[in-house]
């Protein structure tokens, strides 16, 4: 897996939560998102985000990501970030 491509897809798939508003966030919670994308080199990767509260309910949210190339490695070690977002960040949006 290329480490520098998988971590640009990820980082882009988060990107997309994190311009999401804290309420919208909220809706999210308990939800899975499994996705199948290329990459401009032509590898094909699976993209795994899970919205869930970080530490107890109505507190910050938390949204997991891990990426891999399907490949045994790559799939027992997947390449994963998380972000944070608090409920203050509801009123800067």
């Amino acid at each position: 897996m290329n480490k520098i491509e998988a971590q640009q897809i990820l980082d882009g798939e988060l990107l997309t939560y994190r311009h999401r508003s804290y309420n919208e966030l909220v809706s999210l919670v308990g939800q899975k998102v499994h996705l199948e994308c290329s990459s401009p080199s032509g590898t094909r990767y699976q993209v795994d985000v899970d919205v869930s509260w970080d530490n107890r309910p109505n507190g910050s949210i938390r949204v997991a990501g891990a990426i891999d190339d399907g490949s045994l490695l790559s799939a027992m070690l997947p390449l994963s970030r998380d972000l944070i977002i608090p409920p203050s960040e509801s009123a800067a949006r």
